[in-house]
């Protein structure tokens, strides 16, 4: 087995196993620019993507949340149009900026969502079972 040394550099050639460590370190001080700009950009474009979903969930289950709050006065309201009463209780609002009251057992109850879905509509039909619908 034949060894060199030379500047504190092993070459072993009789295994073939090459001894580089100081010029490794000396090519290695750290990340270049290129890479460093290629993973902000790639962070930058997630988090856009992440924030736009975030916003489509908040809005969605927020009308949701207003469509089964409204759901469930419709179907209290269905109760007491059934028992016999003329009018029903205004309803409770919590998601909801607005509930109408319904008037009649066969009447259509829209409800508005609070912010950030503000611009969705809520529709209820008692004649159709509290059959509800967001658009």
């Amino acid at each position: 087995m034949l060894c060199v040394y030379k500047s504190n550099i092993m070459y072993m050639y009789g295994n073939l196993i090459l001894s580089r460590t100081a010029d490794m370190r000396k090519m290695q001080q750290g990340f270049a620019l290129i890479e460093l700009m290629i993973t902000v950009t790639m962070i930058g474009i997630m988090t856009a993507i992440a924030i736009q979903a975030y916003q489509n969930y908040t809005i969605n289950s927020t009308a949701e949340a207003c469509m089964m709050e409204t759901k469930s006065y419709v179907k209290r309201a269905l109760i007491e149009f059934s028992q016999g009463a003329s009018s029903v209780s205004p309803a409770q609002k919590g998601t909801c900026t607005h509930i109408d009251t319904p008037s009649a057992p066969n009447a259509q109850v829209t409800a508005s969502p609070k912010p950030p879905a503000d611009g969705k509509t809520v529709t209820c039909d008692l004649s159709q079972n509290a059959t509800c619908s967001i658009s």
